[in-house]
């Protein structure tokens, strides 16, 4: 029970790290969806775990070199995303709405899932921020976590 409940966790991670490339930038300070159209690289990601309301884990990671996570997002919603570490390539549609992307990836081992992170861009930079909660029996589970990407 244990490893699903990782497993699903480290999808949701995934999902969420793949999809929430997008960008936001205009004279009023309102989102434009133009913007977030190109290919984003992960430089760093801020996590933190609980377990059951208590931390867990705290931790900044930076990937290595040759450990990438590309994300690429079309003008018509689509997006495709390759990760080195997970050694797969995703793919699904996104949507904007507000600082709020909403991401469905269409091709994972389970059903289709949406979901939904704030973004923040600052010149050719992307803040990913997000949580995602899931809670079995009598245990819950936590995952907070910003994500910084680069315009590539």
């Amino acid at each position: 029970m244990y490893f699903n409940f990782k497993r699903v966790i480290i999808l949701t991670v995934t999902v969420l790290a793949f999809m929430f490339s997008t960008s936001c930038s205009s004279d009023d300070g309102a989102p434009n969806e133009n913007t977030l159209v190109g290919t984003w690289k992960e430089i760093s990601v801020q996590q933190k775990e609980y377990l059951n309301g208590d931390l867990i884990s705290d931790t900044i990671t930076s990937p290595e070199a040759d450990d990438v996570v590309l994300i690429t997002l079309r003008s018509d919603n689509t997006f495709t995303s390759n990760s080195n570490t997970l050694g797969k390539v995703s793919s699904g549609t996104y949507s904007i709405d507000g600082n709020t992307i909403a991401i469905i990836e269409d091709d994972l081992d389970m059903d289709a899932q949406q979901v939904e992170t704030t973004y923040e861009v600052n010149g050719d930079t992307l803040y990913l921020t997000g949580e995602q909660e899931v809670s079995y029996n009598e245990t819950s589970y936590k995952f907070e976590f910003k994500m910084t990407l680069l315009r590539q």
